[in-house]
């Protein structure tokens, strides 16, 4: 790790030595959630005329107290990148995997390069990489059966109860036949005694 205040020395004095060349880095803001990929890019350009006769790119992140790290020394992210250079088209790449959420930060990439006698290095403008929680949905299915139980004891009890009033009014007019038959026999019992009783009061008189 280099510090800040030499770094940025070096920047200015680059810029000063190697006129219009200039480093782009892509994208220069990215949200991706926890647990994907992404790649970021870096590409030098230089005057016309110039040529870069070797180069080399080394990438940084800005910590907490403003000073940056390279990628190489972060233990948390070992095992978790890959940087890839491209000398013909003069362009680098970083990739990080199964993104942290404490990977959020600021990532530089630096050219290190040699045109002509000269050996410069320009620091790109980096990339603000937010990395985003992710959001997991509960695709749990309620349970039925207990529903389904006691709809199905509410269900037995509702034929039950429907049985015993489909017999009750099945029954209901033998019922009432049957008080019909018993008014019917008293009433023909009653005159029947009642003849019997004025047949001896007649025949009482006529003796």
């Amino acid at each position: 790790m280099l510090p800040n205040e030499f770094l940025l020395a070096v920047i200015h004095l680059s810029a000063f030595v190697s006129g219009h060349t200039c480093v782009e880095q892509q994208p220069n803001f990215v949200h991706p959630t926890e647990g994907e990929n992404v790649t970021l890019s870096c590409h030098i350009h230089v005057d016309e005329g110039e040529k870069i006769n070797r180069f080399h790119v080394e990438w940084y992140r800005e910590g907490t107290d403003r000073h940056l790290y390279e990628i190489g020394n972060l233990s948390h992210l070992r095992g978790r990148f890959r940087e890839n250079t491209n000398i013909n088209q003069q362009n680098a790449s970083l990739s990080l995997f199964m993104l942290e959420l404490n990977d959020t930060g600021k990532y530089f990439c630096n050219f290190i390069y040699r045109i002509g006698h000269k050996i410069l290095q320009n620091y790109a403008n980096g990339t603000s990489l937010i990395v985003q929680e992710a959001v997991t949905t509960d695709t749990t299915i309620p349970s039925t059966t207990n529903n389904t139980g006691n709809n199905t004891d509410a269900d037995t009890e509702n034929t039950t109860t429907e049985n015993v009033l489909l017999t009750f009014l099945l029954s209901l007019p033998l019922s009432l036949k049957f008080v019909a038959t018993v008014i019917i026999c008293f009433y023909t019992l009653f005159s029947y005694t009642s003849i019997a009783f004025s047949c001896t009061g007649l025949l009482t008189n006529v003796r």
